[in-house]
């Protein structure tokens, strides 16, 4: 089915279930495919799948990404969504090839999240976490931590319910696994010392 929807650009249409389907490449169709990708060659270790999200980030930064870090989108058009996959696509990547320009494109990114408020929506607000973290803990820059922060504690954290989830469409299963990874990363992206062990406690 990827391959089916690949372009000869190296990005993937929406698939035609998606109610976005027709209005454009959408930035998630091409992210969250790219950190799928570098799964699959971690766990295999066949270069085509590498060379697929090698591709896919290719046309993230030809294509998309512009020069200050935001992003021409397309289909959907959630902003926390849309950029928080793509710089994690990027940051993903250069985990496995030390590229520093796609560290550099993925910060860009992310600097443009601290700049950007904090949606309403529960699963908007957090996702961007899921870039932050891990640039925090690539960079040391106390910016990306402190708006992991102030996302989480602003809405995850006090929205969620005794039984562990969120009220609304935040209750479905992908919205919740969205949540919760967001809350993962989070955790471990903070420092295991007593300045952070509250923070961590409340997380976890």
């Amino acid at each position: 089915m990827n391959d089916k929807l690949r372009t000869d650009q190296g990005a993937w249409i929406a698939q035609p279930q998606a109610i976005y389907h027709g209005d454009g490449i959408s930035i998630e169709e091409v992210g969250l495919r790219v950190t799928g990708y570098l799964a699959a060659y971690r766990a295999t270790g066949d270069s085509k799948y590498l060379q697929a999200a090698q591709q896919g980030c290719d046309y993230l930064r030809s294509e998309r990404i512009y020069a200050d870090g935001h992003i021409r989108l397309q289909g959907h058009l959630v902003i926390d969504i849309t950029y928080a996959f793509a710089g994690a696509a990027l940051l993903s990547l250069y985990d496995h090839t030390g590229d520093d320009q796609l560290l550099e494109t993925a910060c860009l990114v992310g600097d443009r999240l601290v700049d950007y408020h904090v949606s309403g929506s529960v699963n908007h607000a957090v996702t961007p976490v899921q870039l932050l973290a891990p640039l925090y803990q690539h960079t040391g820059n106390v910016r990306y931590r402190k708006e992991m922060r102030r996302r989480l504690f602003r809405t995850a954290v006090p929205m969620q319910m005794p039984y562990g989830g969120w009220l609304g469409h935040e209750s479905w299963i992908w919205y919740h696994a969205m949540i919760t990874k967001s809350l993962i990363l989070g955790y471990v992206s903070l420092p295991f010392d007593i300045k952070h062990q509250s923070e961590k406690d409340r997380l976890a």
